[in-house]
């Protein structure tokens, strides 16, 4: 199937992997501003608010800025603000290198990547849900369960930006 019969089933299936984590994150902003305790308190996030907000609010940009650069008709038709939102997303310095070369194919490749390692959280939380409904929720099944959700989820995360970008594993 070709980018362009994709059309928006990517960008919408990312959005939606995102959705766990940014209301999670939104939750925590509104306990640290002071609102009520949507989620369990965490103290090293009451102890370090700033970093936490900057996080959160990041990682939300992030996920959602990313996934529309997913949509290659929309990146088609406007180049510039494909450019405005990658400078927003320019954490992977390799992609950036890239497409200053002129290296499009190296650049999706890296921009790729960097974007499946960015959603650990999305793919976590649904690797830990399943372990926590199979196993149960004490401290070892959750310890566990969040290791095996680090393995895997990044290994989907990789295995999926490998077929996107055309590469062989």
């Amino acid at each position: 199937m070709t980018s362009q019969q994709w059309g928006w089933r990517v960008p919408a299936a990312l959005v939606a992997l995102s959705v766990i984590p940014v209301l999670a994150g939104t939750a925590r902003l509104v306990e640290l501003a002071g609102g009520p305790a949507v989620i369990p308190a965490d103290a090293r996030f009451a102890a370090s608010p700033l970093p936490v907000g900057v996080h959160i609010v990041c990682a939300a940009v992030y996920a959602l800025l990313g996934a529309l650069q997913f949509a290659a008709g929309f990146r088609r038709r406007r180049p510039g603000w494909h450019r405005a939102a990658g400078r927003v997303l320019v954490v992977a310095a390799l992609g950036v290198a890239a497409i200053r070369r002129g290296d499009v194919a190296t650049h999706r490749a890296w921009m790729m990547r960097a974007y499946a390692i960015a959603l650990a959280a999305g793919t976590q939380a649904l690797t830990e849900g399943v372990g926590g409904a199979v196993f149960g929720d004490s401290a070892l099944v959750l310890d566990t369960s969040r290791g095996a959700a680090c393995f895997d989820g990044g290994a989907r995360r990789q295995r999926a930006a490998t077929v996107l970008v055309g590469d062989r594993p």
